[in-house]
């Protein structure tokens, strides 16, 4: 870990806390559910700015990603407008029309924070974990000190963070601040993860995966009633949701059922089944190979040789 990687998520993170002030007030004005799947229109933004940014990502960039694309667009095209023209009496959504307007704002802030950490991911040899690092050193800087200014801020008399009664209720509610710890665990074991999946994949998919996950929320909102059961709306939604899924399996070809046009893709691919189903012979001489390793000790230690008479089928795999 090194300044160079702490100072690198600096401009992220400002962009992160952008967008997500919009998405949470947001939240404020639609229903959750609703929030966090139009939010997966990051999804749009991450792919054209890879396009722009990335010559590899524009290289390879086929049938499948451009039908995976278009069904997770449809599928949310088809939520946005059930929710407004179905939730528009519920309680938990004030104005849906405009909590959709502030999370489209604010998908484009995440869009750009994803495109700049596959970047430097690229650029500086670092991890996941690091990344992770980094961005929770800056955010947390970078709350403290709007929770400084806002918590002397007076408006209609009132603190607009008034940072007493938040302890008061920690203190004093030992389930809230359970839920509180239960959550920053989760960001931070979320944020890795996606990490990982960007510097490992790339951007694009790691927002495809993040699709996913809204219609666990979606179930969540119904069993705990934050969203009630329509019978027009609720079946639309269900099936704007499978679309997006779909979308998403395709997208990652985790379904082959749309096939490659380009031949690097296609070679690609193929390499890959050739390696996760070996052939018997294969098996065969790996088995031999290892019969083949004999052990010795040496001053350095212990040091692996293999016979010279057998002809390695990886060299890079003795190294």
């Amino acid at each position: 870990f090194s300044m160079t990687i702490a100072f690198s998520f600096f401009a992220p993170t400002i962009i992160d806390v952008i967008g997500s002030t919009l998405y949470n007030l947001s939240c404020k004005y639609a229903l959750i559910s609703i929030c966090q799947m139009v939010r997966n229109t990051q999804v749009i933004f991450v792919a054209g700015f890879s396009s722009i940014f990335f010559k590899k990502y524009r290289q390879k960039f086929d049938l499948p990603h451009m039908i995976g694309l278009i069904l997770v667009v449809v599928g949310m095209a088809v939520i946005c407008v059930t929710s407004i023209f179905y939730d528009k009496n519920t309680e938990a959504a004030s104005d849906n029309a405009l909590g959709i307007a502030l999370v489209l704002f604010s998908s484009i802030f995440f869009g750009i924070v994803f495109v700049m950490e596959e970047y430097m991911f690229g650029k500086i040899n670092m991890s996941g974990m690091h990344g992770v690092t980094s961005e929770g050193l800056w955010g947390s800087i970078i709350y403290l000190l709007l929770i400084f200014t806002f918590g002397n801020t007076i408006q209609d008399g009132k603190l607009l963070e008034d940072l007493a009664a938040f302890s008061y209720q920690m203190t004093h509610t030992p389930a809230l601040l359970c839920l509180l710890i239960f959550y920053v665990l989760t960001i931070i074991f979320y944020s890795w993860s996606s990490l990982q999946i960007t510097y490992h994949v790339n951007s694009v998919a790691r927002s495809m995966f993040d699709s996913a996950k809204t219609i666990l929320i979606w179930i969540f909102s119904l069993i705990f009633g934050w969203e009630k059961v329509h019978p027009v709306g609720t079946p639309l939604k269900l099936l704007g949701y499978l679309v997006v899924v779909i979308g998403v399996l395709i997208y990652n070809q985790v379904v082959k059922w749309i096939p490659f046009l380009k031949v690097v893709n296609k070679t690609d691919y193929q390499r890959i089944e050739n390696q996760e189903a070996p052939e018997v012979e294969d098996d065969l001489q790996e088995k031999s190979v290892s019969n083949s390793i004999s052990t010795r000790k040496t001053n350095e230690g212990w040091s692996q040789i293999v016979s010279p008479d057998l002809k390695s089928p990886n060299v890079e795999g003795w190294k």
